[in-house]
């Protein structure tokens, strides 16, 4: 492998890193927004960020996948 292929993995490994990273600083970000909790006019707490589903099975997987998520940052 010559000097100029290093370099160019050496980028390209760079790049990959930095885009890991940033995808989970967006996946940390998305979850403090769903994380949030406020309180309504009756004091009672709610998330206003939700996800909903039609499908009882998809919204079961949809939570199985962010809990995965979430579990990994």
């Amino acid at each position: 492998m010559t000097q100029r292929d290093r370099l160019k993995k050496l980028a390209k490994d760079h790049r990959t890193r930095l885009a890991a990273a940033s995808l989970e600083m967006l996946v940390s970000n998305m979850f403090s927004v769903l994380d949030r909790v406020e309180e309504s006019d009756s004091g009672n707490e709610f998330h206003p960020v939700t996800f909903s589903s039609c499908r009882l099975l998809d919204g079961a997987e949809f939570e199985r996948i962010l809990h995965e998520m979430k579990s990994r940052i």
